[in-house]
């Protein structure tokens, strides 16, 4: 019954980031001209606004989170519950973590302008 609930736990996180993700993204894609356009000077001041960071944090966040959610659940169905799936699943953790990690360190070094 344990796994039952563990389950549909999972499942429905994966819903839910995958919502989330659908108007982060659509502001991402919106922002995208203007990042990829802008010198580094332009970048550096958005940055320095409170909404832009704070928007690229939470998708950054929610995407990785759906990631690890979704790698889990492959890894799940196609390797299953030994011990070369539980090394799988502790390597997506922690790939997610360090890529949120330097996500978040360099919008840092570029909200304090030293990027």
């Amino acid at each position: 019954m344990a796994n039952l609930k563990r389950g549909a736990l999972h499942w429905r996180h994966q819903r839910l980031t995958a919502l989330a993700l659908i108007p982060l993204t659509l502001v991402f894609i919106g922002l995208l001209p203007t990042l990829a356009t802008a010198d580094h000077e332009t970048v550096v001041g958005l940055m320095e606004t409170v909404i832009v960071p704070v928007f690229l944090v939470a998708f950054l966040g929610v995407g990785l989170w759906h990631m690890k959610l979704g790698l889990e659940t492959i890894i799940d169905d196609y390797v299953g519950q030994g011990s070369c799936g539980s090394a799988l699943r502790v390597l997506v953790i922690a790939a997610a973590v360090v890529l949120a990690a330097i996500a978040v360190v360099s919008l840092a070094m570029l909200m304090l302008g030293q990027a």
